[in-house]
């Protein structure tokens, strides 16, 4: 009995520093818990009772320890944000509604990178581990793709240099913490709970992957940026396959409902592009000029964006920008993404 309770209170004193704040979670899982799980074994057998305690107290401890943390991170990285795109942008609009008030000229400010990829597709060359980015000058946009590339971004860091992101790298960071999050607890709750620990981590994740999705959908509520979604898509087919070769399945039903959200709003999207072209009216789109007309550069800037998401990672993929009409008919058009988005939406 002595024994059992000296147990008890050794492991329930442990347990409670993982709730103080800026705590290395890992440190006091390896050498104060881990390190002592013959202990465990121990309750176990002499007392259950003391063993289930100790097993709920650790996972309502790391529930609400993650929960917390995976809050206040995104919060943080959102007031980082780069607003791409709104429900203006986009191909056919209006010339009227990019003339400044007091101006008959097109303000070619307000025509925006709405469909210019430039270097956010390095994202995905991160999330799949090969840190490299696309090609790109000097700018400051590259450099930060190139910074963002490297890992997850460093929000108090981020914030005192003023730095900006589009969401998808925000996405991006905030799915590298978790899976590896996710990966670290499910090796300690197999490890320290034994056959009880498949039960502790999904306790132990529901309220952070529940959160997940929500923020997720509050993002897409309002999101009308398809390139960001696109890039967001093959993010988590990446994050999957990693998962998959770590061997841990657990996080399968958030990726799945993640794609079943992004799929949709894409498809949502991409069908306002198309109707913008379709019922575009000749004569308010602007007059003939000598160089292309912003509509076709706009067309023009979309179709290869897309079509430079798609093939990034395939060994062909740069040849996209170079082989002519052989790679565009390789390629995947606006009217093809929203038939997969629409077969994916009503599949889900």
């Amino acid at each position: 009995l002595r024994a059992v309770t000296r147990t008890r209170d050794y492991f329930l004193s442990k347990i409670s520093d993982l709730r103080r704040p800026k705590t290395n979670v890992r440190i006091i899982q390896v050498n104060a818990l881990l390190k002592y799980d013959y202990l465990i074994d121990f309750l176990a057998e002499a007392s259950p009772d003391i063993y289930t305690e100790i097993r709920d107290v650790y996972v309502e401890s790391m529930s609400k320890t993650l929960h917390a943390l995976f809050r206040t991170y995104h919060h943080q990285l959102s007031r980082l944000e780069i607003k791409v795109a709104t429900r203006n942008d986009l191909i056919a609009i209006e010339d009227s509604s990019l003339r400044d008030v007091f101006s008959t000229k097109v303000n070619m400010n307000k025509r925006g990178d709405t469909f210019f990829l430039g270097d956010r597709a390095a994202v995905l060359d991160s999330a799949a581990g090969e840190g490299s980015s696309s090609g790109g000058g000097g700018t400051n946009a590259s450099a930060t793709a190139t910074r963002a590339a490297e890992g997850p971004i460093l929000a108090h860091v981020a914030l005192a240099e003023g730095q900006r992101y589009p969401y998808e790298q925000i996405f991006r960071s905030v799915m590298m913490h978790l899976i590896n999050a996710a990966t670290n607890e499910y090796v300690f709750t197999r490890q320290f709970f034994k056959e009880y620990g498949s039960e502790a981590f999904t306790n132990i994740f529901s309220r952070t992957l529940g959160l997940m999705s929500e923020q997720l959908e509050n993002y897409l509520f309002h999101c009308h940026d398809a390139l960001c979604l696109l890039l967001m898509i093959k993010l988590t087919h990446s994050f999957r396959r990693i998962m998959k070769r770590r061997k841990i399945n657990s996080l399968d039903g958030l990726l799945d409902r993640m794609t079943n959200l992004l799929w949709p709003r894409l498809k949502m999207i991409i069908d306002a592009q198309i109707r913008s072209v379709k019922n575009g009216n000749a004569k308010k789109l602007g007059g003939v000029e000598l160089h292309a007309h912003y509509i076709s550069r706009r067309y023009a800037e979309f179709t290869c964006s897309i079509l430079l998401i798609l093939n990034r990672g395939k060994s062909g993929a740069g040849s996209v920008m170079s082989g002519g009409d052989s790679s565009m008919g390789r390629g995947v058009s606006s009217n093809a993404l929203a038939s997969k988005a629409s077969s994916s939406s009503s599949g889900a």
